[in-house]
C-alpha cells in the first residue's frame, strides 16, 4: 500500500496496488478500536451489505473485504480524480452542458441504487468521486446507506444538513429514495452555480430554511435548468420528481449518452456471461488456467465471498469495461476536455463560490439540532416527532384476518398475485378482451409504531396495521378505482 488519499471517522483510505495485476485499488482501512459501540458497527456492515449489492459504471465497485483481530480492510475501486467537490472548488461552476453529462450519471446510478432497493442516504460532491481521464462521476460512501423494503419508511435522522431534504431534518418518518432526490437536485444546483441553495452556519436558521424551501435562482441559468431544479427541490415528497420523471425531462434528456438511456437492470442471481478478454488477461498475469478462473468465480457467487481469481477478474474487467463504456456512448476525451476548457473559461468571469465541505450529522446530532430548532424558532415550528403520516388503509384486524379479506377483495375484482415477502404481494388484474395493458400493483402489511395510535378514548394503545398499496405499472385512473373497491372491503380500524 502507498500513501494515505483519504481520512474518515474510523480511519484511513490507502492507495493499493494488485501486485500480479498492476492495477490500482483503494483500501478503506478500519479500526476496530473505534468501532467503539454496536450502531457504528452496524453501520460499517450497513455500508459492505450495499455495496455488495451494487455493479453500475457509476458506482465505486467492492472488490473484496478482509478481517484481522484488529482491523477490517474493504478493497473498492480507485478514481484518480478524488472528490467531485474539490473539482468543483477548485474550477467553480461548470456550464450546463458539462452539469448535465456528470448529472446524467448520478441520475443513472441513483436509479440503479433505489431498483436494488439501497438508499444512499448522504449524497454531496464529497462523496462523489471524479475521473477527469474519462469524465465519469462514481458514487461513493454508502455508510449511511440503508437496505429499502417496498413502502418501508426511515425514522433515522442522517446525512449532511445542507444536502438534506426537509423530512429528514425535521424528525419525521421518510422514504429513502425520495430523500436521495432532493439531494441529487441541491447536487445540480451546486455544479450549476458552486454554490449551495440552503446555506447558514446557524443550524436552527439553515433548517427553516430547508423546510420552507427559500432559495435563490441564479439568472444565468437556463429556464429548462430552473424548471428541473424548481421540481426536485420540493419541501413535500409526494410533489417532487421521481427519478423517472427527472430522466424525462427535457434538460436531462439533451445529449444523454445511450448507454445511460436505458435504466440498467438489477442482475438476475444467474450464472454470468463472463468477459472471455478479462479471462484471458487474468490467466495470463496470475499464471492460472481458464478452468481455475471459472470455479473462483462460480463459488464467489454462490457463497457472496470474492476469491483472489474472481477479485482480480473483476478488476481486469472494470478497466477494460470503463473503456468500451466510453467507445460505445460515442464520448470523444478531446471534445469533453475542449468544452471542460470552455467551462474553466466562463467560470474566470463567474461570482465567487461559496460552495464549503459539509461534515454529516448522525442520528443524536440531527436530534438535537431538532429540538434546538423546536425551542428558539417559533416562526417555523417543527412537527412532533411522535406524529406520524401515512397513506394506505389502517386497521387494528389481526394481519390473518386483514389478508384474508384483501385476498377475496382481489378475486372478486379479477387480480391474481404472488406472494413475494411475508405479508407482501405483488398484483395484476386477469385481462379481458380488447385491454391489453395489465394494471400492476404491490401490496405490503406494516406494523405502525406502538405510540403513532391511541383508542377514541386517548388511554389504551392498540396494535395497528398500515396496508400499503402502491401502482408499479397501468392507468393511474384504474389504480384508484381498484384502492376504492378494496377500501370498501378491508376490514377498516376498529373503534
Amino acid at each position: 500500500m502507498y500513501e494515505t488519499i483519504g481520512k474518515g471517522s474510523f480511519g484511513k483510505v490507502k492507495l493499493g496496488e494488485h501486485v500480479s495485476l498492476g492495477l490500482k485499488v483503494a483500501v478503506k482501512i478500519i479500526n476496530r478500536e473505534k468501532l467503539n459501540n454496536s450502531k457504528n458497527d452496524a453501520r460499517i456492515k450497513r455500508e459492505i451489505q450495499a455495496m455488495q449489492r451494487l455493479n453500475h459504471p457509476h458506482i465505486v465497485r467492492l472488490y473484496d473485504v478482509i478481517e484481522s483481530k484488529t482491523h477490517i480492510f474493504i478493497i473498492m475501486e480507485y478514481v484518480s480524480g478524488g472528490e467531485l467537490f474539490n473539482t468543483i472548488t477548485t474550477h467553480g461552476k461548470f456550464s450546463e452542458p458539462e452539469a448535465r453529462e456528470f448529472f446524467q450519471q448520478i441520475i443513472s446510478a441513483i436509479s440503479y441504487c433505489h431498483q436494488s432497493k439501497v438508499a444512499h442516504r448522504d449524497l454531496k460532491p464529497e462523496n462523489l468521486l471524479f475521473d477527469p481521464k474519462t469524465r465519469t462521476i462514481k458514487i461513493a460512501d454508502f455508510g449511511l446507506s440503508n437496505i429499502v423494503d417496498d413502502g418501508a419508511l426511515h425514522h433515522t435522522a442522517c446525512g449532511s444538513p445542507n444536502y438534506a431534504a426537509p423530512e429528514v431534518i425535521s424528525g419525521n418518518q421518510y422514504s429513502g429514495p425520495e430523500a436521495d432526490i432532493w439531494s441529487c437536485g441541491v447536487i445540480l444546483y451546486a455544479l450549476l452555480t458552486a454554490r449551495l441553495p440552503f446555506d447558514d452556519p446557524y443550524i436552527p436558521t439553515l433548517f427553516r430554511r430547508i423546510r420552507e424551501g427559500k432559495y435563490s435562482m441564479p439568472p444565468f441559468l437556463s429556464n429548462e435548468a430552473k424548471d428541473l431544479i424548481s421540481k426536485i427541490l420540493v419541501c413535500n415528497p409526494v410533489d417532487r420528481l421521481t427519478v423517472k420523471e427527472i430522466r424525462m425531462h427535457s434538460w436531462h434528456r439533451e445529449n444523454l449518452p445511450k448507454y445511460l438511456e436505458v435504466t440498467a437492470d438489477v442482475p438476475e442471481e444467474t450464472k454470468s456471461e463472463y468477459s472471455e478478454r478479462a479471462i484471458n488477461e487474468v490467466s495470463l498475469r496470475m499464471k492460472v488456467s481458464h478452468t481455475q478462473i471459472l470455479e473462483d468465480l462460480e463459488k464467489s457467487q454462490e457463497t457472496g465471498l470474492n476469491g483472489p481469481y474472481t477479485v482480480a477478474y473483476h478488476l481486469v474487467s472494470d478497466s477494460l469495461q470503463l473503456g468500451r463504456d466510453v467507445k460505445d456512448a460515442s464520448f470523444s476525451y478531446k471534445d469533453s476536455n475542449s468544452r471542460f476548457s470552455a467551462a474553466i473559461d466562463e467560470i474566470s468571469s463567474s461570482p465567487a463560490m461559496n460552495l464549503r465541505r459539509v461534515p454529516p450529522i448522525y442520528e443524536d446530532g440531527i436530534r438535537r439540532e431538532i429540538d434546538k430548532t423546536r425551542k428558539i424558532s417559533e416562526d417555523a415550528p417543527v412537527a412532533p416527532l411522535k406524529k406520524v403520516w401515512y397513506l394506505g388503509f389502517l386497521s387494528a384486524h389481526h394481519p390473518l384476518e386483514i389478508f384474508e379479506k384483501l385476498l377475496v377483495a382481489l378475486k372478486k375484482h379479477d387480480f391474481e398475485w404472488k406472494v413475494c415477502g411475508n405479508y407482501q404481494l405483488r398484483c395484476r388484474n386477469i385481462l379481458k378482451d380488447g385491454n391489453q395493458h395489465p394494471l400492476k400493483i404491490g401490496i405490503q402489511l406494516f406494523s405502525m409504531p406502538q405510540n403513532s395510535h391511541s383508542s377514541s378514548s386517548g388511554n389504551l394503545k392498540k396494535k395497528i396495521h398500515l396496508l400499503d398499496i402502491k401502482i408499479l405499472e397501468g392507468q393511474m385512473f384504474d389504480f384508484y378505482e381498484i384502492c376504492l373497491k378494496l377500501s370498501k372491503e378491508i376490514p377498516s380500524k376498529k373503534e
